[in-house]
């Protein structure tokens, strides 16, 4: 971890060491070139989620909850 971020970390109260979740969003690329015809565009666009720390809920009332793909312990 930078200096930066340490420091920051400190200025708040908080402490480096301890259990750290990661949670990772991600999309494929859309590798489709203005000169391709539409239809070969078509197979090649992307933006499709490939990694997503949300479950996606389709109950209006409840809230798409966090979920981490990791856990990692810091110790100094």
């Amino acid at each position: 971890m930078q200096q930066a971020q340490y420091r920051i970390l400190l200025q708040k109260g908080l402490k480096l060491e301890g259990l750290w979740k990661v949670y990772a969003f991600a999309q494929d690329v859309n590798d489709a070139t203005p000169d391709m015809l539409p239809e070969i565009a078509a197979t090649r666009i992307g933006g499709f989620v490939v990694a997503s720390a949300l479950d996606i809920t389709f109950d209006p009332t409840l809230p798409c909850p966090l979920k981490a793909q990791a856990t990692v312990m810091v110790v100094a």
